[in-house]
């Protein structure tokens, strides 16, 4: 058969055969030669709505892809012969590619998928099918599984019982016994509702109820989930700190306790711990300032015990500073701070207090006196999503994987593995793994090692991403989850980023942010006025360092916010007045599509968008990346804000943080407050720089 056919049927085959096309791409294969052929619009028409409009590569042609996920339009197949669009159906992908192609991500990996949902078509794909660590994006998983399995309005107790009632003298002959559900929210405040008060309350029911004397033991039991108390993942270092706190099924005031270092007088330092329910034992190592400034205040606590190591020194000028920490022993905390309330109440407890934990099994449970004296309810799961998503709170995330895992293992079936889970965190997996299944995402494209995305064996396709965005827009929960996200400029994780673009007020998003792993998924409505669904993923990148070993601009988060920009910045582009053409370079034909104008329509008003092309401004590669707030500022173009936000210095500490001090601007000391931790490290080591950012 000539070459003029071998080229030009498969063209006519994919046109009129109903593929799947990709109808842009910013990746164009070696010129070949080629013929053009005109194309009846019927015929192009005959091809399905979904189409990637952006991608950076195709599969040889004896392969093929799906363009689609499963989940949001269906298996469809692409090949790599399929018809590319005139360069200037490409501008959002020329913007996204020009930003990714920068010589400082060389070493790095991107990963992009972004969806019009109207229509389902994929607008710009890169290593979208790839696995990347999604740090906090794991949270919008973890949501959607929650929401799904147990609904919006599903509530937990915390509850109080007794395994005896009390004598006409007010004394109870027998054992307290508070036994937690998981309720993330204990002795908080959140979204309105707060159970700050909630060992007064229970106090106050013994009251009520004639109580004058306990001759028993307040046990607290925290054995509603099975397993042990550190999260698989989790790393060891970061176990003292504020953002990784024990999970477990009582937790109390977030499971943290504050460590004030302070002078005492000239004299360093004074250390304390608050609450004194936290137990916890302090060894004060503290000296006075080196002559040499030395290496700064160093807090260590051995994982699992009680001991607190303070040593070296505050700084000169330095009068105190306070650090937010994990309890070691939440429960006994909690029945610690119940035992106050009780005797502030006049009631005297003459046992003790006493935890028990998994893999106990607790007697009082099967005690066939036990009664229920009050109990504490949790806001709705609604409520508890908000937060979790807006503050990117790693505790409840995991909690409510933890919650799910138990309502699982009630039903008994796991089908997916060839042996039963035998903790309630394999279990939450387990229902994890089916609700992918449900929603159409392959297994090869998403895999959780626990629920908050602390953990790097969390791994997620931007695809997958997208189609768990695209499949939740369709549920009954979707506002829930809609306003649970943090808002650009806005509030949240978010509340300082892309201030003055195009996005603010506009794109809702969650964030994700561990070291080397930076991440950005959700909704954002374009200057068209599409509602695009998009994910963001940049993995193995080390920041540029200055000579003294510092971080410097751009962050992490300022190249994810320079890209939501573009998309929020991005328009759709109109059809050209009456004829298409579609470039087949791999096979060496370009088609022309005639299509007639459409009665009644002036072929005038279909005139391209001048900011898509032929503008001036979008003729130099680097005007092309500019950031909607940026358009006509003369002079270097720059992917960043003119604006330069002042940098938030953070001495000798770690900054983990929730995305707060990774994205001023902001208060430095609004910063500090909410998000600065302690530095592990040994005495005599150089201070941490940059730290891990697990928001």
């Amino acid at each position: 058969m000539p070459r003029f056919w071998n080229s030009l049927i498969p063209g006519l085959l994919l046109l009129a055969g109903g593929a799947h096309t990709v109808i842009a791409s910013d990746h164009v294969p070696a010129p070949a030669k080629s013929v053009t052929v005109a194309i009846p619009t019927s015929l192009a028409a005959a091809a399905p709505p979904p189409a990637v409009l952006g991608s950076d590569s195709h599969p040889p042609a004896s392969q093929t892809t799906r363009a689609v996920q499963i989940g949001r339009t269906g298996s469809v197949t692409a090949r790599a012969t399929a018809v590319m669009a005139a360069p200037r159906k490409t501008a959002l992908a020329q913007r996204i590619r020009a930003f990714l192609e920068q010589p400082r991500f060389k070493d790095a990996m991107w990963g992009v998928d972004v969806e019009d949902l109207r229509n389902g078509r994929t607008l710009y794909a890169h290593n979208a099918r790839k696995l990347f660590i999604l740090a906090s994006n794991t949270k919008l998983f973890t949501a959607s599984l929650a929401l799904a399995k147990l609904g919006p309005n599903y509530r937990m107790d915390t509850s109080l019982y007794a395994t005896a009632r009390p004598s006409g003298d007010g004394v109870l002959r027998g054992d307290l016994l508070l036994y937690g559900r998981g309720d993330p929210s204990l002795g908080r405040r959140i979204e309105g509702y707060s159970s700050a008060d909630w060992a007064q309350r229970l106090a106050e029911a013994l009251v009520t109820q004639g109580i004058r004397s306990i001759h028993g033991n307040l046990i607290v039991d925290d054995t509603y989930f099975q397993g042990p108390p550190i999260t698989p993942g989790w790393e060891a270092e970061d176990l003292q700190s504020a953002f990784a706190p024990s999970p477990t099924a009582l937790n109390v005031q977030g499971n943290v306790f504050h460590l004030t270092v302070s002078r005492h007088g000239h004299r360093c330092c004074k250390v304390t711990a608050t609450p004194a329910a936290a137990g916890i034992h302090i060894i004060n190592l503290t000296r006075q300032d080196a002559d040499n400034g030395g290496n700064g205040l160093g807090i260590y606590r051995p994982p699992g015990t009680h001991r607190v190591y303070v040593y070296d020194h505050l700084r000169a000028g330095i009068r105190n500073r306070k650090f937010l920490l994990s309890v070691p022993d939440p429960a006994l905390m909690a029945g610690k701070l119940l035992r106050a309330a009780i005797v502030s109440k006049g009631i005297r407890l003459h046992g003790t207090v006493r935890a028990v934990h998994w893999p106990e099994t607790d007697p009082l449970l099967s005690n066939p006196h036990l009664r229920r004296v009050a109990r504490i309810t949790s806001p709705p799961l609604r409520i508890l999503v908000h937060h979790m998503l807006k503050q990117s709170d790693n505790l409840y995330a995991q909690l409510l994987l933890l919650q799910v895992g138990v309502q699982t293992a009630q039903t008994g079936l796991c089908s997916d593995r060839p042996r039963r889970p035998v903790n309630s965190n394999e279990w939450g997996l387990c229902a994890m793994r089916a609700f992918l299944r449900h929603i159409g995402i392959p297994a090869s494209e998403a895999n959780f090692d626990e629920g908050s995305g602390l953990s790097r064996k969390d791994v997620v396709a931007p695809a997958a991403m997208v189609s768990l965005l695209d499949w939740v827009r369709k549920q009954p929960f979707a506002t829930v989850f809609d306003k649970a996200l943090p808002v650009a400029g806005v509030d949240g994780t978010l509340q300082w980023r892309m201030r003055g673009s195009a996005a603010m007020d506009n794109l809702h998003a969650k964030t994700g942010t561990l070291a080397y792993a930076y991440t950005l998924a959700g909704y954002v409505t374009d200057a068209s006025g599409r509602t695009l669904a998009f994910s963001l993923m940049l993995n193995n990148y080390l920041r540029h360092m200055d000579s003294q070993g510092i971080p410097v601009d751009p962050r992490p988060t300022q190249d994810l916010d320079a890209l939501a920009d573009m998309l929020a910045d991005a328009r759709s582009i109109p059809a050209a007045p009456s004829v298409q053409t579609f470039q087949r370079q791999e096979v060496g034909v370009t088609t022309t599509s005639v299509k007639p104008v459409p009665v009644g329509l002036n072929p005038a008003a279909i005139s391209p968008d001048p900011g898509e092309s032929g503008s001036p401004l979008r003729t130099q590669i680097n005007n092309l990346c500019l950031p909607h707030h940026l358009r006509h500022v003369a002079g270097p173009a720059s992917f960043y804000s003119a604006r330069q936000l002042p940098r938030v210095v953070h001495g000798d500490l770690r900054v983990p943080g929730n995305d707060y001090c990774d994205t001023p601007p902001g208060p430095a000391e609004h910063c500090r407050q909410r998000s600065s931790y302690p530095v592990l490290r040994r005495p005599g080591a150089r201070p941490a720089t940059g730290g891990k950012h697990p928001g």
